[in-house]
């Protein structure tokens, strides 16, 4: 009897774990291609004020805040921002047109 238990909760245990992680939004769109041509008409105005600048040795990446959305967390990261923190940070995992990781 214990080992049945023990196997159905690694089972809930397991299952739990292999939820899908959709977050409902479309889907990213396509990398570019060498062929690919980028227009004025495919970029937007970002607030100053909510425009994370990020100098890496592979290039420059601008971040949208989004403080209607997240207003502690952006909050956070600007100040993080503003002291230095992120200077220097390695970046563990990067994923093309998806997300980069660091900390």
């Amino acid at each position: 009897m214990t080992l049945m238990f023990a196997a159905a909760a690694a089972a809930l245990l397991l299952a739990g774990t292999a939820t899908a992680q959709d977050a409902g939004g479309p889907p990213p769109p396509p990398p570019p291609t060498p062929g690919t041509t980028i227009t004025q008409t495919d970029w937007r105005t970002v607030a100053p004020e909510n425009l994370l600048v990020i100098d890496t040795t592979k290039g420059r990446v601008l971040i949208e805040l989004t403080p209607q959305i997240a207003p502690l967390h952006v909050e956070r990261v600007r100040l993080l921002a503003r002291n230095g923190f992120f200077d220097g940070l390695l970046w563990h995992r990067v994923i093309d047109w998806f997300m980069a990781q660091t900390g």
